[in-house]
């Protein structure tokens, strides 16, 4: 018998957790905060049944879903059920990728230096993020770049590699007690 398990938030409320077990081991366990996306891992991709719990339990709770993250074949079932049951449309927005770092290789130092972004690269970090936003995510973004900058300035998350002057940025995001995400790595074409 499958039973899921879930602490039972009020309607979009921070955190929902839920986890999906037979009597012998866990079949899946998603997450979400809300506004975020719904992050789904499952053990087995054939869990039909198990994603139906998960949708049920879902709607029931009155729980509003904005997006998914999830691998490929399981994010296909999941949407093909949410759109069935809740009348609403699903559609790829981003097709992503988990890498895990296993290794790491010598290779020669290049020129410069690494160094955390400060309110006085505030102009050249907006430009790159808005470049970022339309290469990489094919949004337009440059309105909003500014702000976006700012804040990541400020929260010391923004990092340059600087040769004489800036020629690339990475971003470091949601950090745990094992690892962190980097995220918005971007260098302009004039330095690729």
């Amino acid at each position: 018998a499958l039973a899921a398990r879930s602490n039972s938030p009020s309607a979009n409320s921070i955190p929902f957790f839920v986890t999906v077990r037979d009597t012998r081991r866990l079949l899946v366990a998603a997450y979400m905060t809300y506004p975020n996306p719904l992050v789904l891992s499952a053990l087995r991709p054939d869990g039909e049944e198990v994603l139906e719990l998960i949708i049920e339990h879902l709607l029931s709770s009155r729980i509003e879903l904005s997006s998914l993250v999830a691998p490929k074949a399981i994010s296909e079932m999941f949407a093909e059920r949410w759109s069935r049951s809740s009348g609403q449309t699903a559609e790829i927005n981003m097709r992503q990728r988990l890498y895990k770092l296993t290794g790491v290789r010598d290779v020669p130092r290049c020129g410069g230096d690494l160094r955390r972004a400060s309110d006085a690269d505030l102009d050249v970090v907006s430009r790159w993020v808005a470049a970022f936003d339309a290469e990489a995510l094919h949004e337009e973004t440059s309105e909003k770049a500014w702000n976006i900058a700012k804040q990541r300035i400020k929260r010391g998350e923004i990092y340059l590699w600087e040769d004489i002057e800036p020629r690339s940025m990475a971003a470091k995001a949601r950090p745990t007690s094992h690892g962190i995400a980097i995220n918005s790595v971007y260098t302009p074409p004039e330095w690729r």
